[in-house]
This record gives structure tokens, sequence and C-alpha cells, in this order.
């Protein structure tokens, strides 16, 4: 139970964090363009 739970929970910070730097990496892309 404690396996499963563990498996859940890094694959839900897994796709967080690649939304996140996702996230990152277009507002850096963005603020380059208007400069």
């Amino acid at each position: 139970m404690i396996y499963e739970n563990f498996q859940l929970f890094s694959n839900f910070s897994l796709k967080t964090f690649g939304s996140g730097v996702f996230l990152y990496y277009l507002c850096k892309r963005f603020q380059e363009e208007i400069t």
C-alpha cells in the first residue's frame, strides 16, 4: 500500500515538475522575444 502511494506521488510530482519547467521555458522565450 505504501509503495503504491509512493509511486502515485512520484508520478504526480514528475508531471508537476515537468509542466513547471515547460512553463518556465515558455516564459523565458517570451521575454527574450519582447526585448
